[in-house]
């Protein structure tokens, strides 16, 4: 009978894909205040010492979380916006709902986005540009809606910042079990367009304050 291998000579052939998938199990579980590196490497069935090959420490292992979140959830927003091409205020429109429907489909990457664990003076230079990249597609998108008058002048990063606000606290909301289909007798797509359109009735153009 061939000898156990030990935790340590054990050959995983993507450890980095492993680690980050038993974080996330772990953090929809029991939250992410509960991670640790121990935890994470026990789930993924490697030695306690195997993950610091990939992360320096806990926060290396979140700041790579949330720069892969960040990436996902661009990607959504883009990918919604791409079916209107020629329509700036359906691109604004989406560009909300792709953020949204991010959110719920990886909760546990959103709530490590938004999580206090991160030191600002310490963020990896990759996880600024990504989480940039998310608040940039949003400005960019009121500004196209700007030149062509359909939502009224002003600073476009104040708008961006009420329109981040806006979708984030509805995922936030839906994501904690606040607000839920049968409590307000509409399906969540219905309450995300609602959502959107709501903040485009501020928008427009009659609306200059």
């Amino acid at each position: 009978m061939p000898l156990p291998v030990k935790p340590e000579t054990y050959h995983h052939g993507n450890l980095s894909a492993a680690l980050i998938e038993a974080a996330l199990a772990l953090i929809m579980e029991k939250g992410a205040g509960a991670l640790t590196i121990r935890e994470v490497a026990s789930r993924a069935g490697v030695s306690h010492a195997a993950p610091y090959r990939h992360f320096a420490d806990k926060s290396a292992l979140m700041a790579e979380l949330a720069r892969q979140g960040f990436d996902l959830m661009v990607a959504q927003m883009r990918r919604r916006m791409a079916a209107f091409p020629k329509d700036p205020l359906m691109r604004l429109k989406y560009c909300g709902i792709g953020y949204i429907e991010f959110a719920l489909a990886h909760p546990a990457h959103y709530r490590v986005m938004f999580g206090p664990w991160q030191d600002q003076k310490s963020t990896p230079e990759a996880l600024k540009v990504s989480s940039s990249a998310s608040f940039q597609t949003l400005v960019d998108a009121i500004t196209a809606c700007q030149a062509k008058g359909t939502v009224h002048g002003g600073d476009p990063m104040a708008k961006a910042l009420s329109a981040w606000s806006m979708v984030h606290g509805f995922a936030m909301l839906v994501i904690d079990g606040l607000v839920h289909e049968r409590a307000f007798g509409q399906a969540l797509p219905a309450m995300m367009e609602g959502v959107v359109d709501s903040l485009y009735f501020g928008f427009g153009p009659g609306n200059q304050g």
